[in-house]
């Protein structure tokens, strides 16, 4: 027994260092991004119980998981160009390895809401979420239109299961806000484009940035934010909803504004608008959701 352990002990760092290499085909901002978005998403179903959060882990570390785990392995050969500090592309995760642990969150993301589903129609969004995913690796991105709505889908779905929570205690104007950041969603995307052409092309995928100016596309998403701005306005009675849509259109406004007046490379400026939105997002999950929610 006690060759066996030492040889465990000894074998420890490389397992860690390998599962954490299989972690890092998920990304952290986009695992935080749907857990808040489906706290936010809570906050619209004007309810929230502690027992509510396994279902938001579960669509963060398993479903989205999958999603940004599989389109690592399909986006390996555009990776190699755009992203070589991917791990896929460095050699941290083999191709095969990559695929096989894809699946392997697949089988999960499409088993454990046959458990959990309150109702028939949270089931269909929690089982699209996957699917839709399968889908946008294999086909849709291919689209620009169909890539930049897809990912958009993708980001407000586990804000509409939040939704679903608690429907009796929720705000008139649930609906309507998760439009208004669809919106937002899709007029946003393409910045993502900016500086991964090359390898785009060469994989047999549109790019938003291919036969136009980066300075062009940041100007005309940024025009574009007056799209949710009014949408928000027009169908939305909330103030305090009201207040989130302006504050996050006037961020991302002010974002682009700064890449504009002072740097002359945009590749950074999708990432930057993530940043914005994920603190924007985590000082009102902390502030309404889990202060003020939790003491009604």
């Amino acid at each position: 027994m006690t060759p066996f352990l030492f040889d465990t002990l000894e074998r420890c760092p490389t397992m860690l260092n390998k599962i954490a290499e299989y972690l890092s085909l998920y990304r952290a901002d986009a695992a935080a991004i749907s857990f808040i978005s489906y706290l936010f998403g809570l906050y619209l179903s004007g309810g929230f119980q502690p027992h509510d959060i396994l279902k938001g882990l579960l669509i963060t570390l398993i479903s989205f998981n999958f999603i940004y785990s599989f389109n690592s392995w399909s986006d390996r050969a555009a990776d190699r160009i755009n992203k070589p500090q991917r791990p896929i592309p460095r050699g941290g995760v083999s191709p095969v390895g990559a695929f096989r642990y894809a699946m392997a969150l697949l089988a999960t993301a499409l088993l454990w809401p046959l458990i959990l589903f309150r109702s028939a129609e949270e089931l269909i969004l929690l089982l699209l979420l996957p699917l839709l995913g399968l889908s946008y690796s294999l086909y849709l991105k291919r689209n620009l239109i169909a890539a930049a709505a897809t990912t958009a889908i993708g980001l407000i779905l586990p804000m509409c299961v939040g939704r679903l929570q608690h429907d009796g205690a929720a705000s008139a104007d649930g609906w309507w806000i998760i439009l208004t950041i669809f919106l937002y969603c899709v007029i946003v995307i393409p910045l993502k484009d900016i500086g991964d052409h090359i390898g785009d092309v060469q994989a047999g995928r549109q790019n938003w940035s291919v036969g136009r100016e980066p300075r062009s596309l940041v100007n005309g998403v940024l025009t574009l934010q007056i799209v949710p701005l009014l949408t928000g306005w027009s169908l939305i009675a909330s103030y305090e909803a009201l207040l989130v849509i302006t504050v996050q259109a006037v961020a991302t406004a002010g974002v682009l504004i700064y890449f504009l007046r002072y740097r002359e490379v945009f590749r950074g400026v999708y990432r930057a608008i993530i940043a914005t939105n994920l603190l924007l997002g985590g000082l009102f999950t902390v502030y309404h959701v889990l202060l003020v929610t939790m003491t009604r």
